[in-house]
């Protein structure tokens, strides 16, 4: 019986191994361009996995983006008119706001920080 639990708690804890390999070969495909038409600072819940409504900007249509959950860490950030911006590759995106843009990165720098401030 003893050695049944051991092995259940092995084969469990096997199967929950995450293949972060995997998870950043997929962000790194994101390709993202939308004009956020919400403000999700005023949302109370925020899911793990974050979906951004709004305008592209290239084709004029609405567009949404699901599966964000890199975005969901600062989706308090973004508001009505915010664009949402990353490149197919790029290992960082950016909230284009009135007056600054934000650069989030997937490594923290030195002071542990993901958010760079630019200005426009």
């Amino acid at each position: 019986m003893y050695r049944l639990i051991i092995f259940s708690i092995i084969l469990f804890l096997y199967s929950c191994k995450i293949d972060y390999k995997h998870i950043k070969e997929k962000e790194l495909e994101y390709s993202v361009n939308i004009i956020s038409n919400k403000n999700y600072k005023d949302d109370r819940f925020q899911p793990p996995f974050f979906s951004i409504i709004g305008k592209n900007p290239e084709t004029n249509k609405i567009d949404t983006f699901e599966d964000g959950r890199w975005f969901s860490s600062i989706s308090d950030s973004i508001e009505i008119g915010d664009t949402v911006y990353k490149k197919k590759g790029d290992n960082f995106f950016l909230i284009k706001k009135k007056n600054l843009i934000l650069k989030v990165k997937d490594k923290s720098n030195k002071k542990g920080e993901f958010i760079e401030i630019l200005k426009r």
